[in-house]
């Protein structure tokens, strides 16, 4: 009779994984095309790696239930779970009411389905005309006040430049948001009001966790510099690097222009 050590055992393991991650990964680059092909095949793999060693913890360990995880994390950003503008999305994932995890995830991943289909319109046109508005923002512009003044300014910003998707959200949970980005800036220094504009827009955009997301590797390059980490050089590069990624968002982005 053959014996499979302990060993030979890890080893083949490690070979299904590998094996699994590159099915994963073939299957990004087929639905999530644009997104796979500016991201390359190695930082691909780094987003199913991080939604596998997020995933197996919860439950969910099934080729489905993993593989709706991680097409959660494209949709709404790698750490949609911790995103206080969707509370709904960690109470769902987390939802013990609902026994099977596939139905948990498979619950969240309709959810999420509503919530895009709502925000980003038709054809993506409302995402569309939202990311022009932010192309065209004049950051000179960004609030001057500060204190809650401040957060209702940030407010009132998020309603011009995507009115639909702060709609759908509601007030409690944008604020929220807000909130949080003013906390999260700090991280990388001193900060300013064009910083924080800067840095709470790609959060109402891209997810609360832009900064740290695979989705998004310009963002962390660029506000982990350890050349010059003066924010006043800082914030310009963030800011240029955001709007080379909107460019190649509205290159590939169907929908029609206002």
């Amino acid at each position: 009779m053959l014996t499979i050590r302990k060993e030979q055992m890890r080893v083949l393991g490690s070979v299904a994984l590998r094996s699994f991650e590159m099915a994963l990964v073939r299957h990004f680059f087929e639905f999530f095309q644009d997104e796979c092909r500016l991201l390359g095949t190695h930082q691909v793999r780094r987003v199913v790696q991080l939604g596998m060693s997020r995933a197996m913890p919860l439950g969910y360990k099934t080729n489905r239930e993993i593989g709706l995880y991680i097409n959660l994390m494209f949709m709404l950003g790698s750490d949609f779970e911790n995103d206080p503008q969707i509370p709904w999305a960690r109470d769902q994932i987390r939802d013990q009411g609902v026994f099977r995890p596939y139905d948990r995830i498979r619950r969240v991943f309709q959810s999420a389905l509503d919530y895009l289909g709502e925000t980003s319109g038709d054809n993506n046109g409302n995402l569309v005309r939202a990311l022009i508005r932010i192309r065209d923002y004049d950051l000179a512009a960004a609030p001057t006040s500060s204190g809650q003044q401040l957060e209702d300014d940030l407010f009132e910003l998020f309603g011009k430049l995507h009115p639909q998707k702060q709609g759908v959200q509601g007030e409690q949970p944008t604020r929220a948001l807000i909130r949080l980005a003013g906390e999260r800036v700090k991280e990388y220094g001193p900060t300013s009001n064009p910083a924080l504009a800067v840095y709470s827009v790609l959060m109402f955009m891209l997810g609360a966790g832009f900064d740290k997301d695979p989705l998004y590797p310009w963002a962390s390059e660029v506000l982990n510099l350890t050349d010059d980490r003066r924010e006043p050089a800082r914030v310009p590069s963030l800011h240029y690097a955001a709007m080379e990624h909107l460019r190649e968002s509205l290159t590939h982005k169907p929908g029609n222009a206002p």
